[in-house]
């Protein structure tokens, strides 16, 4: 190409005929060719992602020129194979850029393919930016790196078919309980079986039981394919304690794969991973998730390890060919981003952490709320949400599910509203119990027998047992305990056996009722899932603050949960407001005068109310100011009530409901009718008949032109649709607007007019 251009530059050596061009700008252009043969060069020599992005042309000329390594790209090639590079869409073929070839050999995806040499320099360059990155986030122990097309969960089944195959005995995973579907489903899919080891509660957080991970360990040895472990995760759980695993998995010679799904961004958790390294823990594979840390779209995981030879097996490990679409979405976004810009990102993702958690505070204050602690997660937040529950006139805790869903309607995504297990628990348990003892008294009537399981004395006893049996027990009670202790022995049996198979009955009837909340994955039923821990006392609401996420989005957030929280306290407390008994609560009706334009525009207003209230048997009156926001369309005679805003009649009644009731004021021109409103527009007799136009200004002061070119007789309608009063429930629909005209006579016609209007009128219309 620089030859082309000296060519081109010495206008001697140009082609007769050819293209001749200045010195000057063939010195430019030259020199612009050679800055991109530059930037190849340096890419492809140190295998290093350049400090600034590059724009979208540099970038695709090096995606050519890698891509005319291939020889499918050759206008001289002849595809006579089975898989040669044949795309019929020219969408899909302009997608790819020539790299229509998979990744690596059916052996090892590591091995290069001689026709496809520019899809071999793709992986291994794109591998090598993703291990720099690496590095440079701080885990420095990263010596290979293998991305795969597939999202989290099958890269780590991919990790522990490869950890089966080495480990013949094994049939178990030991996993740090984490409440996320693909953790588990990932080992089922290998036909392996799974331990669950519980998170640890102390002071609102979730911690690694440490123990529980050791005795399984210590029982089950060879027959452990590995320990999972999970970092990123969602508040109030918190990144396990991976150094401790480590030394734990170094101990029992137990493989240990941390999955990472979306931590790679955390600085805090590429910290810990790094210590598992330096401090020769044992980890074999850590996988993450390409989009979740390098903002592509979903379509390829990156495993990598300490471990150069077990990495090289674990390549070999995988059948086929690799696609090519992960390898080249993270080559153009890495590219185009530059190292700074990732690096920035990071570090603005800290800095929005600590904004958000700031104003997250203030909302809690606002609201009596706390932000639940988490002392190992700078990725997520949690809010308590269980003083929620003092506006809401209901026992179930499930309710506060609605506010997850306020949040969507709301066109807010990636939150998680969690209802407590251990709320929900107590309140399906006191259910079952409330069922089962329906049950005996339908069955028993009043014979029906209430067993506590705290009782043990003798009157307790006593009463736990019917009428007979207690008459006999007093009989010979009387006659000394010696007599009755055998007999006693019998009945607290009995009673005990009666205590069981309560317990036994409200236990199934709990699990009914609790199916919903019940999933079962591969060898483990989950009676609560969703928090991590099965008696999680705390109802929350979950989020993060991840990497490419920009502040107006946040305070965006921030405003719509201040809404939600707003919106879900009114909801219940108007609900609560209208379950109560008014009956008794006397209505006083209170006229307020609004225009036409305050119901067409809708408005606020701020009113001073004077009401009667009682100190004892005190009489004052109060003064009190209340918004009063008046819907557009609403009609004359709407009532708006303020329930125990009124006078308060007698010491000991409640006070009374204050109600408003709009009285439209008389408009100047329109006049209303449902939702139509009339103008009438005065005219003359010459415009009746020849035409005219005129302009009538609406109710939200917009210019209405209307023309008239036809005959306007006495009882004509002129209706010009969608300018009438708003609809209530949807203002965007709106009725009509209907002139009528008042034509104006003349009082006297000379004679000469008279003819000239004869005249006109000869022939009849």
């Amino acid at each position: 190409m620089n030859n082309m251009n000296e060519t081109l530059c010495d206008n001697n050596k140009a082609p007769k005929g050819g293209m001749k061009t200045s010195k000057k700008y063939s010195l430019i252009s030259n020199q612009t060719l050679n800055q991109k043969e530059n930037t190849i060069w340096n890419i492809v020599n140190n295998g290093r992602l350049p400090n600034y992005g590059l724009n979208e042309i540099s970038v695709m000329n090096i995606l050519y020129q890698i891509s005319s390594q291939n020889l499918c790209n050759s206008e001289k090639n002849v595809k006579i194979g089975e898989r040669e590079n044949r795309i019929y869409s020219s969408i899909v073929r302009s997608k790819y850029i020539g790299f229509g070839h998979g990744i690596g050999r059916s052996g090892n995806l590591d091995d290069v393919q001689p026709k496809s040499a520019g899809n071999s320099i793709l992986a291994k360059l794109t591998s090598s930016f993703v291990k720099d990155l690496i590095r440079n986030f701080g885990i420095k122990s990263c010596e290979d790196v293998y991305i795969l097309p597939y999202a989290t969960g099958m890269c780590l089944s991919t990790c522990l078919l490869y950890l089966k195959q080495i480990r013949e005995d094994s049939q178990y995973v030991i996993i740090s309980r984490i409440d996320h579907k693909t953790c588990y489903k990932c080992i089922s899919f290998c036909n392996l079986k799974y331990f669950v080891v519980d998170m640890i509660y102390k002071n609102e957080e979730l911690y690694t039981d440490l123990e529980g991970i050791e005795k399984l360990l210590e029982e089950y040895k060879e027959k452990i394919c590995c320990v999972m472990s999970a970092t990123s995760v969602y508040a109030p759980r918190n990144s396990d304690d991976i150094i401790k695993i480590a030394h734990i998995c170094k101990k029992y010679n137990t493989p240990h794969i941390i999955n990472n799904a979306f931590g790679l961004q955390c600085t805090y958790i590429c910290k810990e991973i790094q210590k598992c390294f330096e401090s020769q823990g044992r980890v074999d594979f850590v996988v993450q998730s390409c989009d979740k840390n390098f903002l592509v779209p979903v379509n390829g995981g990156i495993i990598f390890s300490s471990n150069r030879e077990q990495m090289k097996l674990l390549k070999k490990s995988y059948p086929g060919r690799t696609p090519v679409n992960a390898y080249l979405d993270l080559f153009i976004t890495l590219l185009e981003m530059g190292k700074d810009k990732i690096m920035n990102l990071r570090k603005e993702r800290v800095d929005n952490f600590n904004w958000l958690k700031e104003k997250i505070q203030l909302l809690c204050l606002k609201y009596n709320l706390e932000l639940i602690k988490t002392s190992k997660n700078f990725i997520s937040m949690a809010i308590n949400l269980n003083h929620m529950y003092t506006h809401c006139n209901t026992d179930n805790p499930k309710v506060i599910n609605m506010l997850g869903s306020m949040l969507f309607y709301r066109n807010v995504t990636g939150h998680r509203v969690i209802c407590s297990p251990l709320l929900n628990r107590n309140y399906l348990l006191k259910k079952a119990r409330e069922k089962y003892m329906n049950m005996l008294e339908n069955k028993k009537g009043n014979d029906a027998m209430m067993i506590t399981s705290n009782e043990s004395n003798e009157e307790n006893v006593k009463r736990d047992l019917s009428k007979k049996e207690a008459d006999i027990y007093d009989n010979m009670y009387s006659n000394g305990f010696d007599e009755i202790k055998s007999v006693e022995n019998d009945m607290l049996q009995n009673k005990s056996n009666i205590i069981k198979a309560y317990e036994k009955q409200i236990e199934e009837e709990f699990d009914k009722l609790n199916e919903p909340n019940t999933i079962v994955i591969g060898n483990h039923k989950f009676k609560n899932f969703g928090s991590s821990y099965n008696s999680y006392p705390i109802s929350y609401i979950a989020f993060s603050c991840v990497v490419g996420i920009e502040r107006p989005e946040l305070e965006n957030f921030v405003s719509k949960l201040d809404n939600a929280i707003d919106y879900f306290i009114k909801f219940f407390k108007k609900k609560k407001e209208e379950e109560l008994n008014y009956n008794d609560v006397e209505e006083y009706e209170v006229p307020l005068y609004v225009t036409l334009e305050d119901l067409y525009n809708g408005c606020t207003k701020k009113l001073k109310v004077t009401r009667k209230r009682y100190d004892g048997c005190y009489l004052y009156y109060e003064d009190y100011f209340i918004n009063v926001d008046i819907k557009q369309g609403w009609n004359n005679g709407t009532k708006i009530t303020f329930h125990g805003e009124g006078d308060q009649s007698s010491p000991d009644s409640y006070p009374g409901d204050l109600v408003l009731v709009l009285q439209t004021k008389k408009h100047s021109k329109f006049v209303r009718k449902s939702r139509d409103l009339y103008y009438r527009h005065i005219i003359t007799l010459e415009q009746s008949l020849t035409g005219f136009d005129f302009v009538i200004k609406s109710l939200d002061n917009r210019d209405i032109h209307i023309q008239i070119d036809e005959v306007v007789k006495p009882d004509t309608k002129k209706v010009i649709k969608n300018e009438g009063m708003p609809y209530s429930r949807d203002p965007s629909i709106r009725g009509n607007l209907i002139v009528e005209f008042d034509i104006i006579y003349p009082n006297t016609i000379k004679k000469e007019q008279k003819k000239l209007i004869k005249e006109i009128f000869k022939e009849r219309y």
